[in-house]
């Protein structure tokens, strides 16, 4: 399983943030810049709904699914998971994508 985190204008602390704690739950994950070169199972976008914006016109890959997630507290409608509770997502992350690659074989 690995996982694109793609952070347009987030700070550098927040995508570090996000890879310990996918590394810690046995998750491969790799940076991705303007133009994305790997195959991900999911999409992480930092930066909340601006962010899920921005990935999405700069992109082509319509292919990945995507969880938004938010560094502030600002409720968002595109980024509802926020940075400090993304630990608490991972298991749901990691079962939700099994699930979909069952489904898609």
């Amino acid at each position: 399983m690995q996982i694109g985190i793609y952070g347009s204008g987030t700070t550098e602390s927040a995508a570090k943030t996000i890879k310990k704690i996918l590394d810690d739950s046995g998750i491969k994950s790799f940076p991705i810049g303007k133009s994305k070169n790997k195959e991900s199972d999911c999409v992480i976008v930092l930066g909340g709904d601006k962010g899920v914006r921005n990935y999405f016109h700069r992109t082509f890959d319509s292919t990945s699914p995507v969880l938004g997630v938010s560094e502030g507290e600002a409720s968002g409608f595109l980024a509802q998971v926020e940075l400090r509770e993304f630990s608490a997502y991972v298991n749901i992350l990691k079962n939700k994508i099994m699930l979909l690659k069952k489904f898609l074989d």
